[in-house]
């Protein structure tokens, strides 16, 4: 169970031991992670949902070198994959990015930012068994 309470404070329950078999796979596709406030976010809570015994992976859709956040992450044990997208429409990284969704399968992606929302919600739409029940853009 993840908990967002009061000012900032994040609570995330850990699992019992055994319960491999109901982690969640989560997936976070965002733009880029340079030094923004949503990338602030997605580095400080990757980590936090990781380490209560899901499963994580992030996807950044550029095609810009490292940052230190993407280092951070990787450091700390979260994959950090990157499909390039040169604009929000670009028919050959949708098509990457709906194979590298339907590969790793997702019980929830996450997306932040204008490229990483308008193709989340398209690829996720499509792709995700059962369908999302709702969507929350941030």
């Amino acid at each position: 169970m993840i908990n967002v309470a009061g000012a900032g404070r994040t609570t995330i329950a850990r699992r019992s031991a055994g319960a491999e078999a109901h982690a969640l796979r989560l997936l976070f596709l965002i733009d880029h992670l340079s030094a923004g406030g949503a990338e602030r976010v997605l580095a400080a809570i990757a980590p936090r949902i990781a380490a209560a015994g899901h499963q994580v992976r992030v996807c950044v859709l550029d095609r810009l070198p490292d940052s230190t956040i993407i280092e951070d992450l990787r450091d700390g044990g979260i994959p950090v994959d990157r499909v390039g997208f040169r604009r929000l429409l670009d028919p050959w990284a949708y098509r990457e990015l709906g194979q590298y969704i339907a590969r790793w399968r997702p019980h929830v992606v996450h997306s932040q930012l204008l490229i990483a929302n308008a193709a989340g919600n398209r690829l996720a739409r499509g792709l995700l068994r059962p369908q999302p029940l709702q969507n929350f853009l941030t």
